[in-house]
């Protein structure tokens, strides 16, 4: 299929706008309502082992909930899960920041145990482009021990609305230590 040269810089345009406002990086799609989801499949060397992960969100005026799930599939089964309260900011174009408090949970097939959650996520979305960068760290205080989830990756998106992500993700703790690639999809307006 042939495209016009204008039709396609409308595509690329709307592409590169609509990941803007996806990827929540810029002041005024800080403040804008948004809804996210995701999920993902992520290959553990310790094993090796796969596991998979699901993630979302809810923004408004710059607050939001942000949950994630993620789970062992192979080996041992384990698990871990996150809710929390984040205050979006973007104190500088293409530059957004998300401090964030809540709940985790750690736990195998038998039980979970829950415990204080804080984190801070940070993304870079260059104006007019269609991916991004992003990071994320915390510490969770679980049964009496530090737990700190940590990932750090990319986004680019191809189609309106939609991304692809790739990030290395991780948690270290006193008891386990998990990290990986990942890879995912995610959508969201």
């Amino acid at each position: 299929m042939i495209y016009s040269r204008p039709l396609l810089k409308t595509l690329l345009c709307l592409t590169a706008v609509s990941a803007g406002a996806t990827f929540n990086a810029s002041p005024a799609s800080a403040l804008l309502p948004s809804v996210k989801a995701g999920a993902g499949l992520q290959v553990l060397p310790e094993g090796p082992s796969l596991a998979a992960s699901a993630w979302g969100s809810v923004d408004v005026l710059g607050w939001g909930a942000t949950g994630h799930f993620w789970r062992r599939l192979t080996a041992t089964p384990q698990h871990w899960f996150s809710l929390a309260a984040r205050r979006n900011m973007s104190l500088a174009p293409m530059i957004a920041v998300a401090p964030m408090i809540g709940i985790a949970g750690l736990g195998d097939t038998g039980a979970t145990a829950l415990g204080p959650f804080a984190g801070l996520s940070g993304r870079f979305a260059p104006i007019l482009m269609p991916f991004a960068f992003e990071a994320q760290a915390g510490a969770a205080w679980i049964n009496g021990s530090l737990v700190l989830p940590y990932s750090l990756g990319a986004k680019i998106s191809l189609i309106p609305l939609t991304a692809v992500s790739l990030r290395w993700r991780g948690w270290e703790g006193s008891a386990f230590r998990f990290s990986g690639p990942e890879i995912g999809l995610e959508a969201g307006f």
